[in-house]
């Protein structure tokens, strides 16, 4: 269902020939309203990103991945790790949770001498 501007824009000023046909109205949309993604978009939204109420710290997690992967496509895999951990905790809705992860993970950095303790590595690196 097209709403809002695109309503406005559909409805006021194409032509009927592009009305009737799906392809030409599906080109002519896009070309006027398609979002441009690059990596700086995905950094923006990468640092404005946080934990939605109700959203399991699993997918918010996985989102923040997604989203870096696509923004540094060129970092390190420990400066990875430690931007996710740091934009993880910064972006947790419960700070009870938040507290526990930080207290884990600087345990976990002092066992392994200042070493990340990997949260963002798949669970075949946990023990």
């Amino acid at each position: 269902m097209i709403e809002g501007q695109a309503s406005e824009f559909v409805f006021a000023q194409l032509p009927t020939e592009v009305l009737s046909d799906y392809h030409e109205l599906t080109s002519e949309l896009t070309r006027r309203y398609r979002v441009i993604e690059t990596s700086r978009s995905f950094a923006a939204e990468l640092s404005r990103r946080n934990q939605k109420h109700g959203e399991k710290a699993e997918d918010y997690a996985a989102e923040l991945k997604r989203l870096y992967d696509k923004a540094h496509k060129t970092r390190s895999r420990r400066t990875r790790d430690q931007d996710l951990v740091r934009r993880f905790l910064d972006g947790l809705v419960d700070q009870e949770v938040k507290f526990e992860v930080e207290y884990h993970k600087e345990a976990s950095e002092n066992r392994r001498g200042g070493v990340p303790c990997g949260e963002f590595h798949s669970n075949e690196n946990r023990k």
